[in-house]
């Protein structure tokens, strides 16, 4: 299973059965979401990180100051709801870095 139904099952939603059934993986990132990427995107170096024992880096969340400074020079007009969708982005990084997915 693939795109649309995938991410919904993953995040325990409920999809309408009338979807057109394509696939929409080649697509991209859904268009609602096209802003939070392309903000987060500009700034997402900014993580902040400590070492490990083992010598290997883990990410704590981004630095906030960088990001606005980041995001300034980009010319990037911050929303609220634009800095909450960026700040949903980071948490699933950190979530897939502590599920092992994310190097």
């Amino acid at each position: 299973m693939t795109g649309a139904r995938a991410d919904a099952e993953r995040w325990g939603l409920l999809l309408p059965e009338d979807l057109d059934g394509t696939d929409d993986e080649a697509e991209g990132v859904w268009p609602e979401n096209e802003a939070a990427v392309r903000t987060f995107l500009e700034v997402c170096s900014q993580f902040r990180t400590v070492a490990q024992p083992d010598g290997s880096l883990q990410r704590t969340g981004l630095d906030y100051a960088a990001v606005r400074a980041g995001l300034e020079l980009a010319g990037v007009e911050m929303t609220r709801e634009l800095w909450e969708a960026v700040r949903l982005i980071e948490w699933g990084v950190l979530g897939a870095q502590a599920d092992g997915g994310a190097p």
